[in-house]
């Protein structure tokens, strides 16, 4: 006895994938999609908050030892505000001018958001951001 090939029996032969199939795979992806992207933002909030911390936060030490070592500087560059051509700010960072009581703060701007460390009268280091959802160690979101 012969046996019947499946081509055979239904008399026709699959080619491709039916519309539901690829309906369902839409779907899926779709979802995937909802789900992904938003999380995807909140990485990208997250590292610009932690590169902008960063940044600022390298200017501190610098900025400490221009502060105990005023003769250092050229004239009286600290009183003029030139601490960003000093220190060689990249774009993204601005240095206020420092006040008579070694006040000064260095804000960082990353993406929608910016990290500002400010520098008290005492010598105390503070920082504050304006990043949404996101928490930075050793940084107030007011």
């Amino acid at each position: 006895m012969q046996k019947a090939s499946i081509l055979q029996v239904y008399g026709r032969s699959q080619v491709g994938f039916t519309l539901i199939e690829l309906l369902i795979v839409v779907a899926i992806v779709g979802v995937l999609a909802a789900v992904g992207i938003p999380q995807y933002q909140n990485y990208i909030d997250r590292s610009n908050a932690s590169a902008a911390f960063s940044e600022a936060s390298s200017f501190r030490a610098p900025i400490e030892a221009s502060l105990l070592d005023v003769d250092a500087l050229e004239g009286d560059a600290l009183a003029e505000g030139d601490l960003e051509d000093i220190f060689g700010s990249p774009d993204s960072v601005s240095i206020s001018e420092v006040t008579d009581d070694g006040g000064v703060s260095v804000t960082s701007k990353k993406g929608k958001g910016s990290v500002t460390l400010s520098r008290t009268t005492e010598g105390e280091w503070r920082c504050s951001h304006d990043f949404d959802k996101v928490s930075l160690d050793n940084c107030d979101n007011p």
